[in-house]
């Protein structure tokens, strides 16, 4: 009896055990969500704590232990406490106005856009200006750019429609000329025939002619009749050539045109392409640039698996720069910094401007100790650079991180790499460059 009554309360308690781990294992999955989601809205804030951000998101995604949870919390109070200390009650606040003014900057606007760019961003210095005005305003720049880029596919789609009525003269053109040869090999063929017949008809007669006269009336008759046909024949070939040369001469100015259009479309294509993979602040290479190439050189080395290597570089401290000098200032080291870094690039260095105060290098052909050592003569050359605002000269630095292509790689991981790097040259003091 007892045993009965011990194996009905074990079938009682079995569900309510189930029910218990299946609530633990919601409750587990639903921390890590919101531990994950939480790191990843740190991200991006500071830079000394992304790296151990993003280790804390990876780690959420598998199965931590109880060990590993607790020395992550222990490493998170830690970089708190060091964000305490590192403090610096000299950087002012950020403002909606220099909030406004850091989107802006992001934004490859139209060159055409630039001077309404210049007026927003020169009106944002003035802290008393409604922000919430200001920002109409920069949503009403990114609706005229939007309006621009439709303009430009219209005419696009014009000259394509136009390229196409083109085409399709020239396939109608064909399609005549096949048809009038047609009609040209079947009258020749025809006349071919007549005159056989005509002449299988002299001879006929001529065996039949009983004297010389009625012989020479008979030959007479068919020669007319033969002339008549020919002169027939070469009259429709005649206007039939007189047609053509026609048509071809209308089809040769055709042709022109749509190769002028072709060329200006070309033309303006290309301007296009440049305008939009150019950085419009700095004068070089955007990050649509370096998705194109860096596809390019990714493909390269699968096939001949020569070194290739992917580098994040890092204006140090420019926000501080934006801040204290102005946006002004901070275009100008930018702009600056940007054209130095190009001016060393070559068919074995890209450089780009991949957003923000970030560059990125991809070097083919190229192993991950010279990358360094390419990498380490810019850092050098941008720390020699003299800056001055306000009559005071100001030091600007790069922190950088390199990456080399590992088997199974893509540009995605690479990069994220390097950017890895990056950070940990920015937490090991900046003014420095890091491999991954």
């Amino acid at each position: 009896m007892e045993q009965e009554h011990g194996g009905q309360r074990y079938k009682q308690a079995v569900p309510r055990l189930e029910e218990k781990e299946r609530v633990s294992a919601e409750m587990e999955s639903a921390l890590r969500r919101l531990v994950s989601r939480v790191a990843l809205l740190g991200i991006g804030r500071q830079a000394s704590t992304d790296l151990l951000l993003r280790r804390i998101t990876h780690e959420m995604r598998g199965e931590p232990s109880v060990a590993l949870l607790e020395s992550l919390l222990g490493e998170t109070v830690d970089a708190i406490a060091r964000l305490d200390d590192a403090f610096d009650p000299e950087i002012p606040a950020v403002t909606p106005h220099k909030a406004l003014g850091v989107a802006l900057d992001r934004i490859d606007l139209s060159p055409s856009l630039s001077e309404s760019s210049q007026v927003l961003r020169q009106s944002l210095q003035d802290e008393r200006a409604d922000a919430l005005i200001k920002a109409q305003e920069l949503a009403d720049l990114v609706n005229r750019h939007g309006r621009l880029l439709n303009d430009d596919l219209e005419v696009l789609q014009g000259v394509l429609h136009s390229v196409g009525s083109r085409l399709e003269d020239i396939r109608r053109y064909i399609d005549t000329e096949i048809s009038e040869q047609e009609a040209s090999a079947n009258e020749g063929q025809a006349w071919d025939a007549m005159v056989r017949e005509e002449m299988r008809e002299l001879g006929e007669r001529s065996r039949q002619a009983m004297d010389l006269s009625t012989l020479r009336h008979q030959v007479t008759v068919r020669l007319e009749t033969i002339d008549q046909h020919f002169r027939a024949y070469r009259e429709s070939e005649d206007a039939r050539f007189a047609a053509y040369r026609d048509r071809a001469d209308q089809m040769r100015l055709r042709v022109e045109e749509l190769e002028s259009q072709a060329s200006s479309l070309k033309d303006s294509l290309q301007r296009e392409h440049e305008r939009a993979s150019t950085d419009p602040l700095t004068g070089i290479p955007n990050r649509l640039a370096y998705e194109t190439h860096i596809e390019a050189a990714w493909r390269q080395w699968q096939v001949d698996g020569r070194p290739l290597c992917v580098a994040a570089l890092d204006i140090d401290h420019f926000k501080r720069i934006n801040d204290s000098l102005g946006h002004a200032a901070g275009d100008a080291v930018l702009r600056i910094v940007g054209q130095a870094l190009y001016e060393q690039s070559d068919e074995r260095m890209f450089v780009c401007r991949y957003g923000g105060e970030e560059f990125v290098l991809v070097l083919t052909q190229t192993g991950l100790d010279e990358a360094l050592r390419r990498g380490e003569a810019l850092r050098l050359m941008v720390e020699k650079l003299a800056f001055r605002a306000g009559g005071k000269p100001v030091t600007v630095t790069l922190s950088g991180g390199f990456a080399a292509f590992r088997r199974s790689d893509t540009p995605a991981k690479a990069l994220e790499r390097a950017d890895r790097a990056l950070y940990a040259a920015k937490d090991a003091g900046r003014n420095r460059l890091v491999t991954a």
